[in-house]
């Protein structure tokens, strides 16, 4: 393989040169920089160049890969309510945000209201998946603002085993509701209100 070191190279790079497989070609050196092709044990390091601020080894491969690739574009807009979206949609979650002008009564100026929707294709949600979602927020949201936040439910699984549901410390407030078109999607059967039913605690610490 030819060199891929300029002519002023030292002798310890080109010894290291040396020690490298012969198969090692830009083609391979591209791919260590594609997050949809690095290898698996290599992301770690490609989240770390493309400056990703919210990382958890446990992560499925795809989530992963998913949260390094949307990393340039959540940078561009930070602060913005589109990079807090786009930066939870690499997680797989969808989030609506209501600014304090947006809301009906206009709320607190300075503070929105933040509502995670579970639905069929939302990750497993569970405390140690909420911290990862609350430090996403916390990273991607302007310092200046104040937040509540919400757990949503789209549907209605045979077996419903999250909750809905509400310890919470630093002042974040977790809830959980159902949206208002989807009552109509399922039946309770419990005789509880649609917006609040099924309490379960889940015990968070940001």
């Amino acid at each position: 393989m030819s060199s891929l070191l300029p002519n002023n190279a030292s002798k310890l790079e080109r010894d290291i040169e040396a020690l490298l497989p012969n198969n090692l070609t830009p083609e391979i050196v591209k791919q260590l920089f594609d997050p949809w092709a690095c290898p698996l044990a290599f992301l770690p390091w490609l989240a770390f160049f493309e400056s990703v601020d919210a990382w958890n080894d446990a992560w499925p491969e795809t989530t992963k890969r998913s949260v390094i690739a949307n990393a340039q574009t959540v940078h561009r807009h930070k602060g913005l309510a589109g990079g807090l979206t786009d930066s939870l949609a690499a997680l797989g979650v969808e989030l609506d945000i209501k600014e304090w002008w947006q809301q009906d009564p206009i709320g607190e100026r300075g503070t929105m209201q933040l509502t995670l929707w579970i639905t069929e294709n939302s990750p497993a949600i569970d405390n140690a998946f909420v911290g990862d979602i609350l430090r996403t927020i916390e990273q991607n949201k302007r310092l200046s603002i104040h937040y509540t936040f919400k757990l949503g439910v789209d549907f209605f699984p045979a077996q419903f085993a999250l909750g809905l549901s509400a310890q919470f410390h630093s002042a974040i407030n977790i809830q959980a509701s159902a949206k208002a078109q989807a009552q109509s999607r399922f039946s309770l059967g419990l005789g509880l209100s649609a917006q609040f039913f099924c309490w379960q605690k889940l015990d968070l610490v940001v």
